[in-house]
C-alpha cells in the first residue's frame, strides 16, 4: 500500500520538485497521504471488531432475593449456553438475566458453570438462544503497545466499543493482569477485550479508583484454563464475592439501576372529616444509570408490626426517566396526585413499607 501511494505522488510532483526536494516535500507529501489513509483503515477495522463480537455480547442484570436490580455488567459466550463474565458482577445475587446486544429475547441464568475467585472469572449457565462463541488469543502473546478494543455495556449503554492499547502487562497481587488505555466504567466489567482480528485477549474488570485512564482486564489465558476444567451447576445465591487480590480490590458492583426513595403518605383530604377512607402516598423512581430507562415496574408491600406483609400493590411506570433523574408515579389528579392509595384500616396496622424495582427497560 506504502509503494502504491509513493507512486501516485510521483507521477503528480512536478520534475523540478523531485529534484529539488527529494528529501523533504516528497517524503513529506508520502507521509500525509499516509496518515490520511490510516483514519478510514482503524475505523474498518473497529467496524469489523464490533460486527463480530455485538452478536456474542450480553448485558447482564443480576437481582437480588427481592427480585430488585442489585447490578449490571458484560458477559460473551464462550460456549453453548455458557457465558464468561467476573465472579464481581455475580456476587450477592439470587438471579439474574441476560439479554444479547441487539436481540429482545431476555434469557435466564440458570447457573453456574466454573469459578475463578482468584481472578474473577465466572462462566454462567443461560438458557435460551445461544449467541456465537468468542474465539480466544494466546494472552502471553500480548504486548505493550499492542492495539485492542473493549467491548461491553458501560452504565447500561447496551453494545459499547472503544479502542485503545495495552499500557502494560503487569503484575498485581501476585497475580498477571493487562492494563490498557480502553476505557472501562460500571456495567464494562465481564466484557470482552479483544485484538484486531477480533480474539478475545482479556476479560474487563476494574478501573483504578482515583487514576486517569487507567483500566485493566483479567488475561484471557486464565479464563482458558477454566474452560478446561470440570463444570459443576452452583446456584447463583451461592456466589461470594472475589478473593482478595488485584481484580478484587479494584472491582465493584455494576450499578445499582434505578431505586425507589421518598415516600410521603398523607391523609386524603376529601374524605378528611367524613370518613377519612384513605391515604395517599407518593415516592420517586431515580435513574441511577447514564441512560434513560422506560416500563419501569414495581412492587409496593406494606408489613405488620411483626415484620408480616399486609397488603400489596404492583404498578408501572412508562417514563422514560432520564439519566440522574427521577419521577414519581401518578396514578390520581384530584384533590393531590398520588402513587397509590392505601385504607386507613391497612395504615393503622402497618408499621413498613417497601417499594421494590421488579423491571426496567434501558431506553435506546
Amino acid at each position: 500500500m506504502i509503494a502504491r501511494i509513493a507512486l501516485v505522488v510521483k507521477l503528480a510532483l512536478p520534475k523540478e520538485t523531485l529534484i529539488n526536494r527529494r528529501n523533504t516535500g516528497f517524503a513529506s507529501a508520502v507521509i500525509t497521504i499516509f496518515l490520511l489513509f490510516s483514519s478510514p483503515t482503524y475505523a474498518q477495522t473497529a467496524k469489523a471488531v464490533a460486527a463480530k463480537a455485538f452478536p456474542s455480547l450480553v448485558l447482564l442484570v443480576i437481582q437480588d432475593g427481592n427480585g430488585q436490580p442489585i447490578s449490571l455488567g458484560s458477559g460473551f459466550y464462550v460456549g453453548s449456553g455458557l457465558v464468561a463474565t467476573n465472579v464481581h458482577v455475580i456476587s450477592g445475587g439470587a438471579s439474574g438475566t441476560a439479554k444479547i446486544i441487539g436481540r429482545k429475547e431476555t434469557l435466564s441464568i440458570s447457573g453456574v458453570a466454573a469459578l475463578d475467585r482468584a481472578n474473577d472469572l465466572a462462566i454462567l449457565e443461560v438458557k435460551g438462544v445461544a449467541g456465537p462463541v468468542l474465539p480466544l488469543a494466546d494472552s502471553d502473546k500480548i504486548a505493550v503497545g499492542d492495539e485492542i478494543f473493549a467491548v461491553g455495556n458501560p452504565q447500561g449503554l447496551e453494545g459499547t466499543i472503544s479502542q485503545g492499547i495495552v499500557s502494560a502487562v503487569r503484575k498485581l497481587a501476585g497475580r498477571s493482569i493487562l492494563q490498557i488505555t480502553a476505557p472501562i466504567s460500571p456495567g464494562s466489567s465481564g466484557g470482552p477485550v479483544l485484538d484486531a482480528s477480533g480474539h478475545v485477549v482479556g476479560i474487563a474488570v476494574a478501573s483504578y479508583r482515583g487514576g486517569q485512564n487507567l483500566n485493566f482486564a483479567i488475561p484471557s489465558n486464565h479464563l482458558a484454563r477454566l474452560l478446561s476444567q470440570p463444570r459443576s451447576s452452583l446456584a447463583l445465591s451461592t456466589i461470594k464475592p472475589p478473593s482478595a487480590g488485584a481484580a478484587a480490590s479494584m472491582g465493584g458492583k455494576g450499578g445499582e439501576g434505578v431505586v425507589a426513595t421518598n415516600l410521603v403518605c398523607v391523609p386524603d383530604m376529601a374524605f378528611l372529616g367524613e370518613f377519612n377512607e384513605n391515604w395517599r402516598c407518593s415516592f420517586s423512581l431515580v435513574n441511577k444509570l447514564k441512560s434513560p430507562v422506560s416500563r419501569v415496574r414495581y412492587l409496593v408491600i406494606l408489613y405488620s408490626k411483626d415484620g408480616q406483609p399486609l397488603d400489596t400493590k404492583e404498578g408501572s411506570l412508562p417514563g422514560p426517566i432520564r439519566p440522574g433523574l427521577a419521577l414519581r408515579p401518578v396514578e390520581g389528579t384530584s384533590p393531590s396526585p398520588y402513587s397509590f392509595m392505601v385504607p386507613t384500616a391497612v395504615k393503622r396496622i402497618s408499621a413498613r413499607t417497601e417499594i421494590r424495582v421488579l423491571d426496567y427497560i434501558i431506553a435506546e
